[in-house]
């Protein structure tokens, strides 16, 4: 297998990774503070929780800022914040000054969620800090540059 092959490989893997039940769940929802917030965490797909921590990291957000920030469609943004609504996660109120601007926070159980995905990313920064460390400098910088190159490549070139 040559190295492009490889490269492909590994990044199928990475994407098969985040499936409904990967490692990033199962660390949140042994994490959880309390059972009820591992059966949301559980219900919850990655999309769900990029939206959550989005809210999170604004604190409150209007819902038409999403699409770009996330990279997703106004679609796809409705239903995730449809059912973290339903699900007590989001509440989305409207403003008195106009009613189709929807702004979300998160609820107290939102908020758990978030604190314990906070907890994750550091664990999963603390992770790649470590390998990264094992690389000098150049090797680093070389690393990042090729994964750069990797995710902005145009296919139909």
């Amino acid at each position: 297998m040559n190295n492009s092959e490889q490269v492909m490989k590994i990044i199928g893997q990475l994407i098969t990774q985040d499936s409904k039940d990967d490692n990033e769940k199962q660390w949140l929802k042994q994490h959880a503070p309390n059972p009820a917030i591992a059966e949301h965490i559980n219900s919850l797909t990655t999309r769900d929780m990029n939206v959550i921590a989005a809210v999170n990291k604004s604190h409150r957000i209007y819902a038409k800022q999403l699409p770009e920030l996330l990279h997703l469609s106004q679609p796809t943004i409705s239903r995730a914040i449809k059912k973290l609504n339903e699900r007590a996660v989001i509440k989305r109120y409207s403003t008195p000054q106009n009613t189709k601007d929807i702004i979300l926070e998160l609820t107290p159980s939102g908020l758990e969620i978030a604190k314990v995905q906070i907890k994750l990313r550091k664990q999963i920064q603390a992770k790649i800090s470590a390998i990264m460390a094992e690389l000098s400098k150049s090797e680093a910088e070389q690393f990042i540059t090729t994964l750069t190159k990797i995710k902005n490549m145009d296919i139909f070139n």
